[in-house]
């Protein structure tokens, strides 16, 4: 069962108010893989270099 695991990231940009008053786009984005925690450590390595640099970091996304 563990080599049939496929992880999926959903995330959304926009909304779906069609109306003169809504996002001009509405986007939809899916990242997918294979057991992705492997590559956590130099994900979160690269999230504080940016965060000591000054770059503006989503939160949200842990």
């Amino acid at each position: 069962m563990k080599d049939n695991t496929l992880y999926m990231f959903i995330d959304e940009g926009g909304n779906l108010d069609f109306s003169p008053k809504g996002t001009k786009y509405f986007t939809l984005s899916c990242l997918t893989g294979k057991r992705l925690f492997p590559s956590y450590d130099k994900l979160r390595n690269i999230k504080y270099d940016l965060i000591e640099d000054g770059k503006q970091v989503n939160e949200r996304a842990g």
